[in-house]
């Protein structure tokens, strides 16, 4: 996993914003089957997908 996403990841529950990831790495078949390109970041480590618990928004989040 990349360094600097994990470091994002933290920095957001140091904001005491909370989440679920729904997807991180992926092997070909998995990227595949979500729907992911060839080139998807989800196949080095280097993306996730996460979905927020409650009624976080991105607005909320950037506030």
């Amino acid at each position: 996993m990349n360094c600097a996403l994990m470091y994002f990841l933290d920095d957001l529950l140091q904001l005491n914003f909370h989440f679920t990831i729904t997807s991180a790495l992926r092997t070909p078949e998995q990227n595949k089957a979500a729907g992911g390109v060839p080139t998807s970041q989800h196949l080095k480590g280097e993306a996730i997908d996460f979905k927020p618990y409650g009624s976080t928004t991105y607005d909320q989040l950037l506030s």
